[in-house]
């Protein structure tokens, strides 16, 4: 006899909902338990990865309810970022990968065209993920406490938060290093996040710079490196007599360095760097 499992999870899952299972209330003598799982990125749809890192989250908490704890499960999305401005720009500008992802996914047309800013990407994305993967996975989560990185209550929580590390003389400022391209703005840190239409390459490459000493010139030619561990097997340096370098400042020191070299050493946060270059200065210097 075959059964038919998706009518089944809806009529348990309704008797959870009219129990009100998933809502955590203080009882006075149990114990208190709290569990919650890294909000997902509004980036686009979840997978089955996601589902299954969730789905650990949710036996737990059903273990601990079953032996007499008093669980709190929240849940929320990560909404801050670049996310939802990134994939904004793609769906107003009528991309089509983009239309056609969210077409394939379950998005109507009407859902794709009332999206204009990227704060209607974050409502689209926090129904879609509660309503058509939490919910109907039966999660045991206090819907009444979802939450938003971008929701006015949730960043209360996180100035109070920080007031009390503040207080507790725990903060430290520095300087902040952001990855950014001049061309199309910030750049994702967490490699997830980048832009899989491309690839996922929209990622931060860390250079080694190697100095070698011209003293008869009172200067370092410098070369850029992915493989610093090579340079131990380096038996000559070319410079290019065809091209233009430049004469940068840096640290009291004279470095030549190609054009491009100097445009993306600019764009650091180093105010120790100067440019000292003129036009027709070349490797013949």
């Amino acid at each position: 006899m075959s059964r038919d499992y998706a009518e089944m999870e809806k009529k348990w899952q309704a008797k959870w909902a009219e129990r009100k299972l998933n809502e955590s209330e203080r009882i006075d003598g149990k114990p208190k338990f709290m569990m919650i799982f890294a909000y997902p990125g509004l980036t686009g749809y979840l997978h089955v990865g996601h589902l299954r890192g969730y789905s650990y989250t949710d036996a737990i908490t059903r273990y601990k309810r079953m032996t007499g704890y008093n669980v709190l499960f929240p849940v929320g999305t990560h909404a801050s970022g670049n996310g939802a401005i990134s994939l904004c720009r793609k769906i107003v500008s009528k991309d089509p990968k983009t239309i056609d992802y969210l077409l394939r996914n379950g998005a109507t047309q009407e859902e794709i065209d009332s999206i204009k800013e990227p704060m209607d990407v974050v409502h689209f994305f926090n129904n879609v993920y509660q309503n058509d993967y939490w919910r109907r996975f039966g999660f045991l989560s206090d819907w009444r406490r979802f939450t938003c990185t971008l929701y006015p209550d949730y960043s209360k929580f996180i100035e109070w938060q920080f007031s009390k590390l503040k207080d507790a003389g725990l903060l430290i400022q520095k300087p902040y290093y952001a990855p950014f391209c001049p061309q199309d703005g910030p750049v994702a840190v967490d490699p997830s996040e980048t832009d899989i239409s491309k690839g996922g390459l929209a990622e931060t490459q860390e250079y080694t710079l190697l100095k070698f000493r011209c003293d008869e010139k009172g200067f370092f030619l410098v070369a850029a490196t992915l493989r610093p561990e090579t340079v131990f097997g380096q038996v000559c340096f070319w410079a290019r007599p065809d091209i233009t370098y430049s004469v940068i400042s840096k640290n009291g020191e004279k470095w030549v360095v190609s054009k491009e070299c100097e445009e993306k050493l600019g764009l650091q946060f180093d105010a120790s760097l100067t440019s000292e270059r003129s036009p027709g200065r070349t490797s013949s210097a």
